[in-house]
């Protein structure tokens, strides 16, 4: 089997489908490969999954796929997609390093194949990072506030 393309979408909720990232990506590989490659290329797909959670069934498919030299290059709408933990990110784009595939991200326009791209891949993934702490961290102060005004936090009760 060849090394191919193949691209990755993940969304944090099922009510998204993720068709903005897929136009995005899909314009790169038709402007980086032509089009025959985008009808070939294969989708790597986790949608209302979160970004912290290692155990992601496309991205598990995706590092298996890549370790087996079935990937040449992965395409990625945006870093905060693969992962939104530092050291997770690191972990997967080292794998995919090492089975020599190229990991590229669109909006970012990171190709981590690069030193100056994995320098930028690094403080981006940190930001990454701190953005999602910081999201969780202001959640807990809103429902701790709302608990201690008395409000009831989470479904109403079934009749």
């Amino acid at each position: 089997m060849t090394a191919a393309i193949g691209y990755y979408i993940r969304t944090s909720t099922g009510l998204q489908d993720g068709e903005g990232q897929r136009h995005a990506i899909e314009q790169r590989v038709r402007q980086e490969h032509g089009g025959d490659a985008w009808e070939n290329a294969t989708a790597y797909l986790d949608i209302g999954l979160s970004g912290a959670d290692p155990k992601r069934p496309g991205c598990q498919r995706m590092l298996s796929d890549a370790s087996e030299g079935r990937l040449a290059v992965l395409y990625c709408y945006a870093l905060s997609r693969l992962s939104r933990k530092l050291m997770e990110l690191i972990r997967i784009v080292e794998h995919l390093q090492s089975t020599g595939c190229r990991l590229v991200f669109v909006t970012e326009s990171i190709d981590a194949s690069t030193p100056a791209g994995r320098l930028h891949l690094a403080f981006l993934a940190a930001l990454a990072e701190y953005e999602r702490e910081c999201i969780r961290e202001r959640t807990l102060c809103a429902l701790a506030a709302r608990r201690a005004r008395g409000h009831r936090l989470g479904r109403p009760p079934r009749d």
